[in-house]
């Protein structure tokens, strides 16, 4: 299912709940929207009064990785992440008592992720805070993360465009007027700068940067 016509049945679900219900009924019907591998569904606790203390509880996933326990968002190791991508928006979704739709693109611990996310919070009705929100994550992409590179020669960076296009060593050689063996002696020296096992880790690490920079 696109996320596009996820968002719509799950904000139709999200207006016809009753107002001061619990998350658990919602989260079913949510979860019966999408069976896909992609969905990821978190009940979040927002009762307490520092944002840096929600309670995030896993209830769907399917992120490459352990089983995540509960966790506040101030325990979370990856702070960086934590700070700009939950904490201010759980916080805002809180106070304002509305959905929210964004795409998030972040490294998190060694890995690059770009997904969909709608925040559902809690229906109160009048000025009343939300106690809880779920938020959904919908994974459309996932990358393995090098360290950043800026030493970059221009030729370098027009050698891993080529190849992100599939082109092999002996296409990309007169279009940079060199031979055959200087582009694959470069395609080596990248190798080695990123850190990649062969090719196809080379530009996917490669991909992952411009995402990151982006």
């Amino acid at each position: 299912m696109q996320f596009d016509a996820f968002i719509c049945d799950a904000l139709d679900l999200w207006s016809n709940e009753p107002e001061n219900a619990g998350p658990a009924g919602l989260a079913a019907r949510l979860g019966q929207l999408c069976e896909g591998p992609a969905l990821n569904i978190f009940q979040v606790d927002l009762t307490p009064e520092r944002p840096e203390d929600f309670l995030f509880v896993c209830l769907r996933q399917n992120l490459p990785s352990a089983p995540l326990p509960p966790i506040r968002i101030g325990e979370i190791p990856d702070q960086t992440y934590a700070r700009r991508f939950l904490l201010a928006a759980y916080a805002e979704v809180r106070e304002t008592g509305r959905h929210m739709v964004d795409q998030v693109v972040s490294p998190i611990v060694d890995r690059l992720y770009r997904y969909d996310r709608l925040i559902l919070p809690q229906r109160t009705g009048g000025t009343a805070r939300p106690a809880w929100a779920l938020g959904l994550m919908m994974i459309n992409l996932v990358l393995p993360l090098a360290p950043s590179r800026s030493d970059l020669t221009p030729q370098e960076s027009t050698i891993l465009q080529h190849l992100a296009l599939g082109e092999q060593p002996k296409e990309i050689a007169p279009l940079l007027g060199v031979t055959r063996r200087s582009v694959e002696h470069r395609i080596q020296a990248l190798k080695i700068k990123f850190g990649a096992r062969n090719v196809t880790h080379l530009i996917a690490l490669a991909i992952a940067q411009d995402l990151r920079s982006s």
